[in-house]
């Protein structure tokens, strides 16, 4: 399994929060979900999807059939999921699904204004070595501009 899902602290306000057997199969649910489109048996699965049974989910989770069922029932009435029956499967669908997935976006405060990645240690290290070099060849008058300019871009 690969991938990231992502939980709102909201969730603590969520109905069926304080109810461990209705928590423990959404958070199952939502950890079992395609994260891309897929092919099963001829049939297409979408992100947000999972091919399942009642008997399965009971095992996964260690929840007894009737706790499932139960469990489904409330997910179902409250929007959380829909359940689509087959004779050999069920496919559970999360409402929301997106909701749940991570940015592939850079989170804005490690951007600079002018779109670059933040200096890193090892450019640090280098600017000191040509600061040094830079001292040697045009004298203490040149080396202060230098840094004058420098103090200017990491302040940027």
């Amino acid at each position: 399994m690969e991938g990231f899902i992502k939980l709102n602290r909201k969730m603590l306000d969520w109905e069926w929060y304080d109810d461990i057997n209705t928590k423990t199969l959404f958070l199952h649910c939502l950890f079992k979900a395609n994260w891309r489109r897929k092919k099963w048996h001829g049939i297409v699965i979408e992100p947000g999807q999972f091919v399942t049974s009642i008997s399965h989910l009971s095992e996964e989770t260690h929840l007894s059939v009737r706790q499932v069922r139960t469990c489904l029932e409330h997910l179902e009435t409250t929007g959380e999921v829909t359940s689509k029956c087959q004779s050999k499967y069920r496919v559970i669908t999360i409402k929301n699904w997106d909701r749940y997935q991570t940015s592939d976006k850079q989170p804005t405060s490690n951007r600079q204004a002018t779109d670059k990645q933040p200096t890193t240690t090892e450019e640090r290290k280098e600017r000191k070595k040509e600061r040094k070099n830079t001292v040697s060849k045009f004298g203490d008058y040149q080396q202060r501009k230098y840094n004058y300019k420098n103090l200017e871009e990491d302040i940027k």
